[in-house]
């Protein structure tokens, strides 16, 4: 019979999350089952029964401690942030597509369809619904000081975050170069250490200051005012 190991309290359930990212980088979420996850850190089901309810409970605190990371390095940004909402955002963006690069299994799972919509837990909803509100809270920044057009700030948010989420997956799905053309399409490559997060960076802050003159006051929204 297999010896179990023994983990200190709450050493286990992080065990767990760490375990399933594994697995879903190299198989995929469908390969990740409780029985599984027990045999790879050599303990018994029960005992990951008593963190999780289920696969699906496992899968919901994956994401959620990464919608939370998220919410962190954007509070940290805006607690170190200068007056000009224009530059906190685009650094709010840089870090978004940073945390992606960083943790490429647990950023796909946060958007896996297994986790869309009402699938998500209350603490799951709540935790994305705390990052949402540090953009949203940048967008009204950014209308005070005119850089923004009036509107709702978290539908307005929402246009800012497509686009960094869409650079962020394209980035982390290796779809993305810059110094290269392959059949047309600009790729990025990582030729050389730091070269890819650099050049995403560039990337990202041509990306941002677009949107955001694309957002930008009208000239009748300007008389206006």
């Amino acid at each position: 019979m297999p010896k179990t190991k023994t983990y200190h309290h709450g050493a286990l359930r992080q065990a767990l999350i760490s375990e399933a990212l594994n697995i879903i980088g190299k198989k995929g979420v469908s390969a990740v089952t409780m029985r599984g996850l027990g045999q790879a850190l050599g303990v018994s089901r029960t005992a990951a029964y008593r963190h999780f309810d289920n696969k699906h409970d496992l899968l919901c605190a994956v994401a959620e401690d990464g919608f939370n990371a998220i919410a962190d390095r954007y509070g940290k940004i805006v607690e170190e942030a200068g007056p000009d909402a224009q530059t906190t955002m685009a650094a709010l963006g840089r870090a978004y597509v940073h945390f992606a690069q960083e943790f490429p299994n647990m950023f796909r799972l946060m958007f896996s369809s297994e986790l869309a919509g009402q699938a998500r837990k209350p603490s799951l909803r709540a935790a994305v619904h705390r990052s949402n509100l540090v953009l949203g809270a940048t967008v009204l920044q950014c209308q005070k000081q005119g850089v923004i057009r009036q509107g709702d700030p978290q539908v307005l948010a929402n246009i800012l975050w497509a686009g960094m989420h869409g650079l962020a997956r394209l980035l982390v799905d290796g779809q993305l170069q810059t110094d290269e053309q392959e059949q047309g399409v600009p790729i990025m490559t990582t030729d050389k250490a730091g070269t890819l997060q650099k050049k995403a960076g560039l990337v990202l802050d041509q990306m941002v200051e677009a949107l955001l003159q694309g957002l930008a006051p009208k000239p009748a929204d300007s008389d206006a005012t």
